[in-house]
């Protein structure tokens, strides 16, 4: 029996009030369950598309929720048409990562690029197109008010439709989905999980303990020099440049006498180096709430578990059903993104 006919013919026990019959099931222990995919949508949105979402019913009485289309819609379109600006950077660093691909053969991807920002005593980092495709959406957004307020499903399947015919156009990949933000004021990085829903994000205070060393080199045409410290059960080697005064750098390091120009892991599996710099104060894209606001703080061994969860077993949660080669393609385009993630408890 399938697990979406399991819990039909419990539902349909407790319906018709058969509960003695709830005691003799059993069922084998799934290998995936997600209960938005395999119970909530086939049998409330499936079955019934243009109905409200039945939670439960018994004899007389009935519990219903909002359309279960209508909440995502309002939820993803009220995201791109939340509070956002441009606003006056202080400095605008972009980095190239380089991660390895394939560990045995020393096949390497990227290079990918970052942008670091840093406004109002906080700095953010995050891929390059997400900046591109997030202010893209508020352009299309200012250009489309009358898509800002869905009352109805109706209204926002309208809104959604037409925005992602709109996004076709200039929406750019987003390869490696990294999104870090620093509290300088705080002394706080908070690291979003990523693909995680509901929202959540590892929160840890700023506390990289560096050995500035003695070697020195010249990189992106800076005089540097090196600094060590461990960061999630790995060991890095940075090289900084005092001539450039901010303690900032890519992902969550920094803290140092100059910024970071390039640091890697002591495998050399995980590089990120200068790409481009702008210290002059000047206006970019800014989100205002770049994490969700309903994202929640949750432990490094939850953040860990959850990525490996992920990295093991992919879903994206917009995708509702996904046969088995599409979870492998899945698993493979998404599985080395979480090395760098996956720190120790």
């Amino acid at each position: 029996m399938s697990i979406k006919a399991f819990f039909s013919q419990i539902r349909s026990d407790i319906e018709n009030d058969r509960f003695d019959k709830l005691s003799t099931y059993s069922f084998d222990k799934p290998v995936h369950f997600n209960w938005v995919e395999d119970i909530f949508y086939p049998l409330n949105v499936a079955e019934n598309p243009n109905g409200k979402a039945l939670i439960w019913r018994h004899n007389e009485q009935e519990k219903h929720f909002m359309k279960i289309i209508f909440l995502p819609c309002l939820i993803f379109f009220s995201g791109i048409l939340s509070a956002q600006d441009a606003k006056v950077v202080k400095y605008a660093v972009t980095y190239d990562f380089i991660p390895v691909m394939d560990t045995l053969h020393g096949t390497f991807g990227g290079p990918y690029e970052f942008l670091l920002l840093h406004a109002n005593g906080e700095s953010r980092f995050h891929a390059g197109n997400k900046q591109f495709n997030d202010s893209m959406a508020y352009a299309y957004s200012l250009a489309n008010p009358q898509y800002a307020n869905p009352k109805t499903q109706e209204e926002a399947q309208e809104a959604i439709n037409n925005f992602t015919a709109n996004m076709k156009n200039w929406k750019k990949p987003v390869a490696v989905n990294y999104i870090v933000r620093k509290d300088f004021a705080a002394k706080k990085i908070q690291n979003a999980l990523a693909f995680a829903f509901p929202p959540q994000h590892l929160e840890e205070p700023l506390n990289l303990t560096w050995n500035i060393g003695a070697q020195q080199d010249t990189i992106a045409g800076l005089n540097c020099y090196t600094a060590h410290t461990d960061y999630g059960g790995r060991k890095y080697t940075a090289w900084f440049a005092p001539a450039i005064p901010i303690p900032d750098g890519p992902y969550v390091f920094g803290w140092l006498p100059g910024l970071i120009v390039q640091i890697s892991d002591e495998q050399g599996w995980f590089t990120f180096r200068l790409k481009g710099l702008s210290v002059a104060p000047h206006q970019r894209f800014w989100q205002e709430n770049y994490l969700n606001p309903q994202s929640r703080a949750i432990s490094r061994k939850s953040y860990v578990d959850q990525s490996l969860k992920q990295k093991n077993n992919p879903r994206m949660p917009a995708v509702v059903e996904a046969s088995e080669e599409q979870l492998l393609i899945m698993k493979e385009r998404h599985q080395w993104n979480y090395y760098l993630l996956l720190e120790s408890y």
